[in-house]
């Protein structure tokens, strides 16, 4: 019970700094500029997604239902729809959706209280449904950032912050990570059944914030503290995804997202190494 409390403290309080990176990060997105070229950005990329998304509507399905049916019930759980028959093939997979409906409908009488899993999963693939199109929108977004918006951005969070300085470099450098090992953790995360749900989520909602947090950490921060600082932020890089999630589905708010991930991310860094109270600018 104490450790349940803790953990949820920690969570609260991770959501408080990303609830503050996120405020002080909108103020600043309508700054320098950086409002109408998130506007008009966003409209850009919102249109071409709705356009694929109605244009390949069969595909975003599939996967839709690939993504929940891994998510609800493991990896090793696809074969509840007669995956494991045909050898794991891509093709196979796009199939998935179509093989639930298909047993869905021939086994209502047979499955008996199994279905209430089979109804879950499908309403599952409705949420990724819009997740995925969400999370299409946040990362392409970010192709042009750089350039648009990330200069800008560092330049407006930087005046809240005048006497932070760039920390000193370690003179410890950390042990490399094996990509193969944190490889193999990811699939076996994937294996178990509903925990692999909550860890797809954690995946999505963290991408966003992940593609975007070296590059606005080149000016302030090397390579080692970046990599340190976000494993420090990890919480609080969830809940910021999660963030962007929710205001990316609200119609006229979404416009301000694009510069609203630099800022946002901007001040989550700087915020990290001394934790200040930001100032007021004009």
């Amino acid at each position: 019970m104490k450790k349940l409390k803790i953990q949820s403290l920690i969570w609260m309080n991770a959501a408080k700094e990303a609830g503050s990176c996120m405020q002080y990060g909108l103020l600043d997105a309508c700054r320098q500029g950086l409002w109408w070229r998130s506007a008009l950005w966003c409209v850009l990329v919102t249109i071409g997604w709705l356009w694929l998304y109605v244009k390949q509507a069969g595909i975003f399905l599939e996967l839709s239902g690939v993504v929940a049916l891994v998510s609800f019930f493991g990896l090793f759980g696809t074969t509840l729809a007669g995956f494991g028959g045909t050898g794991g093939s891509v093709v196979a997979m796009g199939n998935i959706p179509g093989a639930l409906a298909s047993n869905l409908a021939s086994g209502l009488a047979s499955l008996g209280p199994f279905i209430q899993a089979v109804l879950a999963a499908l309403a599952i693939a409705i949420a990724f449904y819009v997740l995925l199109f969400l999370l299409g929108v946040l990362v392409t977004i970010q192709l042009p950032i750089r350039w648009l918006f990330l200069q800008r951005a560092q330049t407006v969070v930087a005046k809240h912050y005048p006497d932070w300085v760039q920390p000193a470099a370690s003179l410890i450098t950390p042990p490399p990570r094996s990509s193969i090992k944190t490889t193999l953790v990811a699939l076996l995360k994937l294996c178990i059944p509903i925990y692999a749900f909550f860890y797809v989520l954690k995946l999505m909602f963290a991408c966003p914030i992940r593609l975007l947090y070296q590059p606005a950490a080149q000016s302030s921060l090397t390579d080692i503290q970046c990599d340190e600082l976000y494993q420090q932020q990890s919480k609080v890089v969830l809940m910021l995804g999660l963030f962007h999630f929710v205001l990316m589905a609200i119609p006229i708010i979404n416009l301000l997202v694009p510069a609203l991930l630099c800022t946002s991310v901007c001040h989550l860094q700087r915020r990290g190494w001394i934790n200040p109270q930001p100032t007021e600018i004009a």
